[in-house]
């Protein structure tokens, strides 16, 4: 794999990288997008995105409860992708939503593949409004809604949760990771329910048309571009 450097505002990927793509966590079941290798800053103006190793963007997160300057609107660039296209988009909410509540408003043609729960207390929060915090694809947690083989997994709560409890008796470097998600998903009550898992994004695949249906929503706070493949 060589990066030659850069087109306009873009990595320019030459030569062959294989990369396995699915929501693979870091810590198993539990976090976000982490497979995809280093990540590469591009700045342009006062805005920057990352990109892995093939040149493909790294989605952008918006926490519903930090108010921002701007928010990226990437469903607003369908009709310069064109009609022959597969793509992924991360989708921030205006609030959070029970899992039921989500898979009821997405439309049936786009597929929900990773749920972004909400992982922080006031606390989190009012730290990372001084930084007006922009959220990457490697920083958060969630949950995966799709088998590697594609199937729709209905409810993953469960399992996000069997995970984080495992995570906490098993001594590894993401033990604190853990302890943390614990204490905020249960309230510090020591169990969390199915009722603490609160979404607050989520990343959807399909193709152009499908992804047109998305705009207008009034659930949708910012909407960011991740892979882009051809349909065909």
């Amino acid at each position: 794999m060589l990066l030659t450097g850069l087109s306009g505002n873009r990595p320019v990927y030459n030569g062959t990288y294989t990369i396995k793509y699915e929501i693979i966590p870091i810590t198993p079941g539990i976090s976000g997008h982490s497979e995809r290798g280093q990540l590469i800053r591009v700045e342009a103006e006062d805005q920057y995105n990352y990109y892995n190793r093939v040149g493909n963007r790294e989605m952008k997160f918006y926490h519903p409860y930090i108010e921002y300057k701007t928010y990226e609107n990437d469903l607003a660039l369908l009709e310069e992708i064109g009609e022959d296209k597969y793509l992924e988009m991360a989708l921030s909410f205006d609030r959070d939503y029970s899992l039921e509540e989500v898979q009821a408003m997405l439309p049936a043609e786009v597929k929900p593949v990773w749920y972004w729960v909400n992982t922080y207390n006031n606390e989190d929060l009012n730290r990372k409004k001084n930084g007006e915090t922009i959220f990457f694809a490697n920083e958060v947690y969630g949950m995966k809604g799709a088998n590697s083989d594609g199937t729709t997994i209905k409810d993953p709560r469960n399992s996000f949760i069997s995970a984080i409890n495992s995570g906490l008796k098993r001594k590894s470097r993401y033990q604190l990771q853990f302890r943390r998600l614990h204490e905020r998903l249960s309230n510090d009550k020591g169990e969390i329910t199915k009722d603490n898992i609160r979404v607050i994004g989520v990343v959807v695949t399909g193709d152009t048309a499908s992804m047109k249906l998305l705009r207008g929503k009034s659930y949708i706070k910012a909407s960011s571009l991740g892979i882009v493949v051809d349909k065909f």
